[in-house]
């Protein structure tokens, strides 16, 4: 077996889930949750959010979004602006310090009502529908935009 492989450094902190809709730097709306363990708060210091914690239901959501400071959810409505193509995306990463560190930009993220990408509006005062709702209003706003008739 002569391949290469990646090497990555483990970094403890707190998992979080930025979800955002909008294109470009006009941002509909955005939330945040953690992940976390309810028997080890510690979890992600010392542990990745394995397949195994996904198939047994090990790890849950909660709302994260007074985690991130202002630098923080700045740097990443510039990541957004900066990957104009998409009109939502889920941004997976470790918060240690204070310091937000992006280990996952998830443009096709699952629309299951449940996941990462759907939990944090829930905190925002939406419901499933109007989150659909909302995500198609903003395509066919974006492509509006982009291609006037």
């Amino acid at each position: 077996m002569n391949q290469p492989i990646i090497i990555e450094e483990f970094i403890g902190g707190k998992e979080l889930s930025v979800s955002i809709i909008g294109w470009k730097d006009n941002i509909k709306t955005w939330g945040v949750v953690e992940r976390y363990s309810e028997f080890n708060d510690n979890y992600f210091n010392n542990n990745i959010h394995s397949f195994e914690d996904k198939l047994y239901h090990k790890i849950k959501l909660r709302n994260g979004k007074h985690l991130l400071n202002d630098y923080n959810i700045s740097n990443l409505f510039k990541l957004f602006n900066w990957l104009d193509k998409v009109e939502y995306i889920r941004i997976d990463g470790k918060l240690v310090n204070d310091t937000f560190y992006c280990f996952e930009l998830s443009h096709d993220t699952t629309l299951n009502p449940s996941g990462a990408f759907f939990t944090p509006f829930y905190y925002e005062g939406y419901n499933y529908l109007s989150v659909l709702e909302l995500l198609i209003d903003n395509c066919l706003e974006r492509y509006n935009n982009l291609c006037p008739s």
